[in-house]
């Protein structure tokens, strides 16, 4: 942490946090990287979930306090994050201080109980208390961050129905909809990089931004 503050490259940094999506040996592995590594002009911190499935509550205030102290000699700050790692992006908006920060979340889990697919049904049995809350950690970190919140959203049913669970807390968000015929991941990266690379540009966009992909049958 004394490294980062002392010898930052950049007046922006990019945090992506990984998802539970995991290598051929079963190790968590980091995301966004190949995308990211276009913009060598950019601090990048690359954040994993070490339990794989515990939605960055494992040893939570520790952490908490690590990633603050590398978010605060920065002008702005980007998180990014898929599913699990979306999850994170939104959970840790708090911690954002500048109305210039994002949050670029896609198909955020909100409450794994409710979810069809057995992987969350599976944390939601292991892990009772923390997913039951994590419905409202997320909404209390939307409502407070600073921060531009932008929101991607499949029309998978799974992917939708939990972020709809979020998006209808949010009274202030003004509707974007975007159409993509074939949402995957590339898709995905390009969006992210559209963010990256208004960076060091002011946006008229407002606060939280719903980004709903419509006709999205391919998907998950």
């Amino acid at each position: 942490l004394k490294r980062i503050r002392d010898e930052k490259s950049s007046a922006t940094l990019v945090v992506a946090f990984s998802g539970g999506a995991t290598n051929k040996i079963g190790l968590a592995r980091l995301e966004f990287r190949r995308m990211l590594s276009q913009y060598r002009g950019l601090d990048q911190l690359y954040v994993l979930d070490p339990t794989g499935m515990s939605f960055y509550e494992h040893n939570l205030r520790t952490f908490r306090e690590q990633l603050a102290s590398c978010l605060y000699p920065y002008a702005k700050v980007i998180f990014l994050g898929n599913c699990m790692g979306a999850t994170a992006a939104l959970r840790f908006s708090s911690l954002l201080q500048h109305s210039e920060d994002t949050v670029l979340a896609f198909n955020p889990e909100v409450t794994p109980a409710s979810d069809p697919r057995c992987a969350f049904r599976i944390a939601a049995c292991l892990s009772p208390s923390k997913t039951s809350r994590l419905r409202t950690t997320l909404e209390k970190a939307v409502t407070f961050t600073p921060a531009k919140i932008r929101l991607h959203v499949s029309n998978w049913p799974p992917e939708r129905s939990q972020a709809m669970l979020l998006l209808e807390q949010s009274e202030e968000a003004v509707v974007f909809d975007v159409v993509y015929q074939d949402y995957d991941a590339a898709a995905a990266a390009r969006s992210a990089a559209a963010v990256v690379d208004s960076s060091s540009a002011s946006s008229s966009l407002p606060r939280v931004v719903r980004i709903l992909h419509r006709e999205c049958d391919h998907h998950g």
